[in-house]
């Protein structure tokens, strides 16, 4: 339960234990990690591209998992990205087909969120370098065009054909789609600095329509949709016909 998580980083030891494992797996970033006080372990793991032997390892450690690859994949790479998708939702087929579906743990993906760069909505090269950084409000069309909205039904149409409902889908790309006024921007959330804000080698910022600030009404519906895919989940355990999407 989110209530009954525990309000703390990991200590130094610990987050020098988990940065090293990242880096020695060939992830972005590994050094978040919180307890739940039923005495489970949530862990957040950075991995920028889908890479098998890192999955394999996630899965061996974990009972749930929610994954997500996209961004990371530019406008460019959208064969690339498909190709990846189609390994990655053939390995977890193949893994469920092998341990038994009440073995293999729960896997949900969760969709890639809207971005809000000026143009196009989503991330094209250098877009983080601008020096009046706004993130703006796009139409319908060209919410439904950009490549991170196309990322996001080739996943479905591969989920679907592939695991025949193993994998639910969590919504998020609709849930972010309208909120650019939700960004960092210049690293600012709520109109103060971020700590830390100041990115970049030599100490410039940059303008970030990317991630969100946190606010419950949107994460509150955001782990709503996780809570369904869950169910979904562990329906499909019982019967391969229940639905593939939450939401």
């Amino acid at each position: 339960e989110r209530e009954g998580l525990e309000d703390a980083m990991l200590t130094r030891r610990s987050a020098v234990k988990w940065r090293s494992w990242g880096h020695g797996h060939g992830l972005s970033c590994c050094g978040q990690q919180f307890g739940t006080t039923e005495g489970g372990q949530i862990v957040f793991v950075g991995v920028y591209k889908y890479n098998q032997t890192v999955l394999e390892w996630i899965l061996d450690s974990a009972d749930i998992v929610l994954l997500n690859y996209g961004l990371h994949y530019r406008h460019d790479l959208l064969g690339a990205y498909k190709e990846s998708m189609s390994r990655l939702f053939t390995f977890l087929k193949n893994m469920h087909d092998k341990a038994g579906r009440k073995k293999a743990p729960r896997v949900l993906f969760r969709e890639t969120t809207a971005q809000h760069f000026q143009g196009t909505g989503s991330y094209t090269r250098g877009a983080e370098k601008m020096r009046q950084c706004q993130c703006t409000a796009f139409s319908r069309s060209v919410s439904q065009q950009n490549h991170v909205a196309v990322e996001n039904r080739l996943v479905a149409d591969l989920a679907g054909d592939i695991c025949d409902g193993m994998i639910p889908i969590v919504p998020f790309y609709n849930l972010t789609s309208p909120r650019y006024n939700l960004h960092n921007e210049e690293d600012r959330c709520g109109g103060e600095v971020r700590i830390g804000a100041k990115r970049g080698r030599r100490g410039h910022g940059c303008c970030d329509c990317t991630h969100f600030c946190y606010t419950p009404q949107l994460y509150d519906a955001y782990f709503a949709g996780v809570d369904e895919a869950l169910e979904l989940a562990d329906r499909h355990l019982h019967d391969a016909k229940a639905p593939l999407h939450a939401g």
